[in-house]
């Protein structure tokens, strides 16, 4: 699960990165049991969803905290990532998932 909120700020001065105009990615192994699951992410601008090499939640555009969900199908084994951008204004990313059913 990923819970990042700057603010107004940015991820770390100290790394050159200003408070508007930078992007992120977070990406995870992570196995699955078998199920379908349910991703939730919030963002303050951009945010793209890839489970393995589906892209499940693709909202790259400038806008304010807006969450997305997608439901997919998954077992064993798969990258979870999220790209994110920082236009202007407050930063947000948010990601997580719950098993909504089982096999």
């Amino acid at each position: 699960m990923i819970e990042r909120s700057f603010g107004g700020g940015s991820p770390g001065a100290t790394c050159g990165l200003g408070a508007d105009n930078f992007s992120a990615r977070w990406s995870r192994l992570d196995d699955f049991a078998p199920g379908t699951y349910r991703f939730t992410v919030t963002g303050d601008d951009g945010v793209r969803l890839y489970v393995g090499e589906q892209l499940i939640i693709d909202k790259w555009f400038v806008q304010g905290p807006t969450t997305y969900t997608a439901g997919i199908f998954i077992s064993g084994g798969h990258f979870v990532r999220l790209e994110y951008f920082e236009s202007g204004g407050g930063a947000l990313a948010c990601l997580n998932w719950t098993l909504i059913s089982g096999p």
